[in-house]
C-alpha cells in the first residue's frame, strides 16, 4: 500500500540582524495538531488538518488544491543560530517561528 504524500507548507523566512523568522499561515489547525523541532542542522514543521466535512466525491471536484492531512516542512538552518533558544508563537493561523543568532 502507497502511503498518501503529506502536504508542503508555505513558509516566508525573514534574515534580522539578531534574529531569522519564520512565517508560515496554516489556516483550519488547532496547536495540538502542530509539532515544531529540530534534527541536526534542519527545523522540521509538521502536523496534521482534518477535513472539516466532505463535500463532493473526488470526481466531482473542478480544483482540488487544499491540502488535508498530514503535511511537513523541512528546514535547513544556517549554523550560526541557537536552535536551544527557539521562540513559536501560533495566533489566528499564522505560525511565526524565532530563532536568535549566535553570539561572538
Amino acid at each position: 500500500m502507497t502511503a498518501k504524500p503529506k502536504g508542503k507548507l508555505a513558509i516566508d523566512i525573514y534574515d534580522q540582524e539578531t534574529k531569522v523568522i519564520i512565517i508560515a499561515p496554516i489556516a483550519g489547525i488547532k496547536t495540538k495538531d502542530l509539532n515544531i523541532k529540530t534534527e541536526g542542522n534542519s527545523l522540521i514543521i509538521e502536523g496534521h488538518r482534518d477535513h472539516i466535512e466532505k463535500l463532493a466525491n473526488e470526481e466531482d471536484y473542478l480544483v482540488k488544491e487544499c491540502f488535508w492531512g498530514n503535511f511537513e516542512r523541512k528546514i535547513i538552518l544556517p549554523s550560526n543560530l541557537n536552535t536551544d533558544k527557539i521562540e513559536a508563537n501560533f495566533k489566528s493561523g499564522i505560525l511565526t517561528i524565532e530563532i536568535p543568532k549566535l553570539t561572538n
